[in-house]
């Protein structure tokens, strides 16, 4: 007997997508902004020009960064509470208001689960947690040496740590603040959100202390980020896309990050994978 695999049925029909904004999204030729880059008005014609020039038609800018910091000044009684808006936000009505002049497509990149700002709300209430510590948890990558400023001389050593603070995949509150973010996005001139970080942590020699505290009985990762997914779906009115690693396409990682490409389509209408040169190592895919 042959067995059929139901994940991979869409192949049968590749070209048929039902997703309802996807004609919308499709074609779109984007280059990338850092938020301050345009918060002044000769920023915002030097991206201008980039994109007429190079007959582009949209731009993909940061709205909620790497830090969890919003680089826009948000109204929204909710965000305004748990959120920080960096001092190098932009003026976001004067933003869309110039991008429009020429009907370019915007495109608010939104870090989801990434997140330092949000991970140290309310001593750390939506945080990864550290089991052993009882702190909010951050990957270890094990002890580097501490040297000597004035000599060079090496005088001990010091836990190295990553630069990356995370919330809980599986708290809905979570879900809520970034789809707040979202709606509010769209509601002031945006035409897409692209979430971004919507996985869970991975690096860390600590990995198996990391404690995710808004768990039910039951759920798993996939199941985290495609009740995230379902959720944002639900209430943004426009495209949504996703970053995800390039690797899915070639096996299954779900299990390290919670993203399954397949279940994650059926929720959104761009996928954006993304590929390292760590991905394609000397034995890459080496199978007689």
């Amino acid at each position: 007997y042959k067995g059929v695999s139901l994940a991979e049925l869409w192949l049968l029909k590749p070209e048929t997508c039902s997703n309802f904004y996807s004609e919308t999204a499709l074609h779109k030729k984007s280059i990338y902004c850092p938020a301050h880059h345009v918060s002044t008005q000769a920023g915002i014609e030097k991206y201008k020009k980039i994109i007429i020039d190079n007959k582009l038609d949209s731009l993909v800018i940061d709205m909620k960064d790497d830090y969890g910091l919003l680089r826009y000044d948000t109204k929204d009684p909710v965000v305004l509470e748990k959120g920080y808006i960096s001092r190098y936000h932009i003026d976001l009505d004067h933003f869309v208001s110039e991008f429009k002049k020429n009907n370019i497509y915007l495109i608010a990149r939104i870090v989801v689960f990434k997140d330092k700002n949000l991970s140290n709300y309310k001593n750390g209430k939506y945080a990864v947690w550290d089991r052993t510590t009882n702190k909010p948890w951050i990957g270890t990558k094990g002890m580097e040496d501490v040297t000597n400023p004035e000599t060079g001389e090496v005088i001990g050593q010091k836990m190295a740590y990553y630069d990356e603070n995370w919330v809980d995949p599986y708290s809905p509150e979570v879900w809520d603040y970034n789809v707040r973010i979202a709606k509010e996005l769209i509601s002031r001139g945006f035409n897409e959100i692209q979430f971004d970080y919507i996985r869970f942590p991975t690096d860390g020699r600590n990995m198996s202390n990391a404690q995710f505290r808004w768990k039910d009985s039951g759920m798993d990762k996939e199941s985290a980020l495609l009740s995230f997914l379902a959720y944002a779906r639900k209430h943004i009115d426009a495209p949504i896309g996703i970053d995800i690693y390039g690797a899915n396409g070639w096996y299954r990682s779900g299990t390290r990050t919670g993203q399954d490409v397949e279940q994650l389509s059926e929720y959104v209408d761009v996928i954006c994978p993304m590929f390292y040169p760590s991905h394609f190592e000397q034995n890459f895919l080496e199978y007689s």
